[in-house]
């Protein structure tokens, strides 16, 4: 973690805009100051948490309780530091697909909006419903209501 916040403060000194992310593949995360919330505060470059496997054989199976608490941390330090605050979640080829998020946004007041989904085109079988139709799963306003997943489901465009 050390080495890389060095470098991200190092491509700053010369002028390139990097920043990242605190955490890591597996929980228990690894962070710079113990806390995500410390870390998107006090570090200017961290923006947020990632990248948590969710779905994944590879990840370390997190609970919805531990997704809630990682992501609610990532949102409080992202609103006192004025950044975003954002979650990127590596979504592997799992059975539960995006299950987990939805399960957060169920059980919690925090926004689909909070997560960054990524690694979602590794099979296109999850990315189907039975019939056939894509599933819209665009976090950024798209399914910010929506119930199960079938709630997101669009016709495919036939254009």
């Amino acid at each position: 973690m050390e080495n890389l916040i060095a470098k991200a403060k190092s491509l700053n000194a010369e002028g390139v805009s990097c920043f990242a992310y605190t955490g890591s593949y597996h929980l228990p995360l690894k962070t710079f100051t113990k806390r995500i919330i410390d870390d998107v505060v006090y570090i200017e470059e961290i923006i947020g948490v990632g990248e948590i496997a969710i779905s994944d054989h590879r990840g370390s199976q997190p609970t919805i309780e531990e997704l809630t608490r990682l992501t609610s941390d990532a949102r409080v330090g992202g609103i006192l530091s004025k950044k975003a605050g954002i979650v990127n979640v590596h979504v592997g080829r799992g059975k539960n697909f995006v299950g987990p998020l939805i399960e957060v946004v169920k059980k919690s007041d925090l926004p689909i909006a909070q997560f960054l989904p990524t690694h979602m085109n590794k099979g296109k079988e999850s990315m189907f419903d039975e019939k056939g139709n894509f599933l819209k799963l665009d976090v950024a306003d798209v399914c910010t209501l929506f119930k199960e997943v079938k709630d997101c489901v669009i016709q495919e465009d036939t254009r």
